[in-house]
C-alpha cells in the first residue's frame, strides 16, 4: 500500500510504500537576500547544503517575481545553518538560465506540405 502527503515541516512531497523508512527534513537554512527580506527577518529554506540553499531560494524568489535570475541577472545571498550567527555564513553569487522545451504535434499531409516538408 502506498501513501503520500506533505511534510508539515519542510514542505517537501513524501511517496510512502511498504518498507520504507521515516522521512527526515533536511538541514534547515537561512538566506539573506537584499533585495528579498532583511538580514535580521532570513528566509528559511531545507536543503542538503548551503550551496543548494541559495539555489533554492534563488528558484523561490524567480517564482514570485519576474524571473530576473533565469534572465540573467545574478544575486547575492548570505546563508546560514540555523541556530548559527550569520555572520559565520557564506556569500554566493547566484545565476540561472532559461530551459528550452519543445513540442511536437501531429500534422495531416495536407499541413505538411504547405510548410514544404518533403514526405516519405
Amino acid at each position: 500500500m502506498t501513501d503520500s502527503s506533505w511534510c508539515p515541516k519542510c514542505g517537501v512531497y513524501i511517496f510512502t510504500y511498504k518498507g520504507a523508512g521515516p522521512h527526515h527534513c533536511l538541514p534547515q537554512f537561512q538566506v539573506y537576500c537584499d533585495e528579498w527580506n532583511s538580514i535580521d527577518d532570513p528566509c528559511s529554506v531545507y536543503a542538503n547544503t548551503a550551496q543548494d540553499a541559495a539555489e533554492k531560494f534563488a528558484d523561490r524568489y524567480d517564482a514570485d517575481g519576474d524571473y530576473t535570475v533565469v534572465s540573467g541577472t545574478n544575486i547575492k545571498v548570505k546563508v546560514w545553518k540555523l541556530g548559527e550567527e550569520h555572520s559565520a555564513g557564506t556569500w554566493f553569487e547566484v545565476g540561472g538560465a532559461p530551459v528550452a522545451q519543445y513540442n511536437a504535434r501531429e500534422m495531416d499531409y495536407d499541413d505538411a506540405i504547405a510548410m514544404d516538408v518533403k514526405a516519405e
